[in-house]
């Protein structure tokens, strides 16, 4: 057990050493930290209680309600964006990141359209944990098992600002960026302005362990994990989780209390918990953009194979409707160490505390062995290196000739084919992401009768590790009882 625990800790400071990373990918999905993968919140209230009393209740109850709200959501406008950027141009000049007739917005004639977004998206979850915890002391004496049962609420809102410039031309479809990327006509891949809330079961994690030792208590246990929230539809950009996105999972930790010093009724002592969790694969939905082309999902895109012997026109649209896809999602896994001075003075108990947690790489692929084909105007360009500029329209992407800003003949009615092949399937994974917590917690014990009441309020503080997770502050409070 001491080698098990050791090789655990080991992997632990490893893991911690891993340098941040930035990516010059511009994502299309984000994956938030699922309340199930918190030990704070899903441990909060037994606390190692079992540990540190010698009383011993064969039934406890509790529940633990929280709230969690994100801080510094502009430190996350990169992943969005990619290359570091702070905010994404929309410039008809074609000087910026995205071509606005891309998105049907343009201005009159004689004025040229240029807006300039920006985002600080939110996050904000709240609820209660219910545990419930039963020992089996006829089969061993610190035998037990656990349900945990999160019922959360979570909001999402991306706050665009948008800065533009150019009046609309009576042409055009949208005056404004923010309007066009939430186009009704759109299955997929909206920038919504507004809140978005959903609610419901977290992952429900079903837990067996054992605890030994005297002194020095450690505790082993093995979990399922349950995933009850919602999966990811792609319908909108950062559209609000809850919990791990579908996937079911194996894992377990190791609980250790190692005392330290003794003042009178005062005692010190080191608490560590160590957890691993493997997550299984399952299909979901993503937009993707092409290879080397980000923001290509906003492109003008013909489905040849729906548009045979059909007009092009009822058939083309912008890659969100045609690059959303069904994926396997392989998460890989995910895992945590907390540790704590613990301070004790007969039944109350109070902790300062040191987290650190990461997630691995998603890896996808498309679901299925059929391969889609799209036209797109002619890729030829006169400056190496410049996204594609096609007709806005995809009637004239097909019918007409134009050139290139060099004054180079193009041929727009041979049009060029993009396969699945060319779909980036980085753009629509989580990459791998970690953070830091520091926490502060108080727990009280109160026997009354033939029961014993547990008491507990805390706080923390998430220090996300780079673009690809948030800054979250928490605060909770514990009620458990004790039979």
């Amino acid at each position: 057990m001491k080698t098990l625990y050791r090789l655990l800790l080991i992997i632990s400071v490893c893991t911690a050493s891993l340098s941040a990373q930035t990516w010059r990918q511009a994502h299309t999905f984000f994956m938030p930290r699922p309340v199930s993968a918190d030990l704070l919140l899903m441990h909060e209230g037994h606390n190692l209680s079992d540990c540190e009393h010698e009383e011993q209740s064969a039934l406890s109850l509790s529940h633990t309600p929280f709230y969690r709200h994100s801080d510094k959501g502009d430190d996350i406008a990169p992943y969005f964006f990619g290359d570091s950027k702070t905010s994404l141009v929309f410039d008809q000049e074609g000087k910026g990141d995205v071509h606005p007739r891309w998105v049907s917005a343009f201005a009159k004639d004689g004025e040229s359209l240029k807006s300039t977004i920006t985002m600080n998206p939110k996050r904000s979850t709240w609820g209660v944990v219910f545990r419930m915890t039963q020992k089996f002391p006829a089969l061993h004496e610190g035998a037990w098992v656990r349900a945990i049962l999160p019922l959360v609420e979570v909001t999402h809102k991306l706050n665009l600002s948008e800065s533009v410039t150019g009046t609309k031309h009576n042409d055009a479809t949208f005056g404004t960026i923010t309007e066009a990327l939430n186009f009704d006509n759109w299955r997929a891949g909206k920038w919504e302005s507004a809140s978005q809330t959903t609610r419901g079961l977290d992952d429900v994690l079903l837990q067996a362990g054992i605890t030994v030792g005297e002194k020095s208590k450690q505790t082993y246990y093995l979990e399922a994990c349950l995933p009850m929230g919602n999966r990811p539809t792609a319908q909108y950009l950062f559209e609000p989780l809850i919990g791990s996105a579908g996937h079911a999972g194996i894992g377990g930790g190791i609980q250790s209390n190692f005392p330290l010093m003794k003042w009178g009724d005062v005692q010190c002592a080191f608490v560590s918990h160590l957890h691993y969790r493997y997550l299984f694969t399952s299909v979901q939905q993503r937009t993707l953009d092409l290879k080397n082309q980000p923001f290509s999902r906003f492109l003008l895109f013909l489905d040849t194979i729906q548009a045979i012997g059909n007009s092009y026109e009822m058939h083309g649209g912008n890659g969100v409707n045609l690059f959303t896809r069904d994926v396997v999602v392989d998460p890989g896994a995910t895992g945590q160490g907390m540790q704590a001075l613990s301070f004790t003075y007969k039944n109350h108990e109070f902790r300062l505390g040191y987290g650190y947690w990461w997630r691995t790489s998603e890896q996808i692929l498309l679901h299925g062995s059929v391969q889609r084909e799209y036209a797109v105007p002619v890729k030829a360009s006169a400056v190496s290196g410049k996204q594609w500029l096609p007709s806005p329209l995809v009637k004239e992407g097909w019918t007409t000739k134009g050139e290139t800003a060099a004054g180079v003949d193009i041929e727009t009615d041979t049009p060029d084919a993009v396969t699945d092949n060319e779909l980036d399937m980085a753009s629509g994974a989580a990459p791998f992401t970690a953070s830091h917590t520091l926490s502060a917690s108080y727990n009280g014990r109160f026997v009354w009768n033939d029961a014993a009441f547990v008491l507990g309020l805390g706080g923390s503080y998430e220090m996300a590790y780079n673009t690809a997770s948030l800054n979250n502050y928490c605060l909770w409070a514990t009620l458990g009882l004790q039979f």
